[in-house]
């Protein structure tokens, strides 16, 4: 969901900003961007109705289960800025494109599609490092 990732990206700007560690001057900018896109994102969820909830005898007696959902790869704020920057030329939207298809296929089928259809070279040293973190993240998720 594109709000939880939202509020995980801005709760790692407010913990970079309590560390104490030197901010460029922007910093401000981007976190009341990030708040900005939370609220837009917030005013558009919509929940149901009382009326429009189904009553338990307008439900079928067997629902079939769906598969659970598997979980989507997340990176750490900082892997996130700076892969977005190094390998995404800052196209953000691209990088959780790449994240969500890579999420839904086996590891094997993500790495042919980072080197191939990307045609990404695995020699270079931020594509290995963006390659061997997806594939730690991609093998323990839970």
């Amino acid at each position: 969901m594109q709000i939880t990732d939202e509020t995980f990206e801005l709760q790692g700007l407010l913990q970079l900003l309590e560390s104490g560690t030197p901010l460029p001057p922007n910093f401000p900018a981007l976190i009341v961007a990030k708040a900005e896109s939370i609220l837009a994102l917030a005013r558009e969820i919509t929940l149901p109705t009382p009326e429009a909830q189904p009553t338990p005898e307008a439900q079928p007696a067997e629902t079939p289960a769906d598969p659970p959902a598997q979980p989507r790869i997340r990176l750490a704020l900082n892997d996130r800025i700076r892969f977005t920057r190094e390998l995404f030329a800052g196209d953000q939207d691209r990088l959780n494109e790449i994240l969500a298809h890579i999420s839904s296929i086996s590891w094997p089928q993500a790495q042919d599609y980072l080197l191939s259809d990307l045609n990404w070279d695995p020699a270079t040293p931020e594509i290995a490092e963006f390659i061997e973190i997806l594939h730690n993240l991609h093998t323990h998720r839970r």
